[in-house]
């Protein structure tokens, strides 16, 4: 949702304040990566990504997520936005 209003920014400090909470909870730490990936911050991502692979090794989701940030050379698209969405 936060995309398609185009504020990427709006739903970081949820994240960030779950994490506090929740320091070990991988699969958060996982969404929180892919979602920085998706909205560009992908050096952000791949770091939190590896560290919720850090803390759960087996996360599937957490490996898929990583290995299509790393593995894709090319910029990644631009985030959602009122201006880019189709009607």
């Amino acid at each position: 949702l936060s995309r398609q209003m185009g504020d990427t920014s709006y739903p970081i400090p949820y994240y960030e304040r779950a994490l506090r909470l929740l320091p070990y909870h991988a699969y958060t730490r996982a969404q929180y990566g892919e979602y920085l990936g998706s909205i560009g911050k992908r050096e952000a991502g791949i770091r939190e990504l590896r560290e919720a692979l850090l803390q759960e090794p087996n996360l599937l989701v957490a490996k898929a997520w990583l290995d299509t940030l790393v593995r894709e050379n090319a910029p990644l698209p631009p985030p959602v936005t009122p201006l880019n969405v189709r009607p």
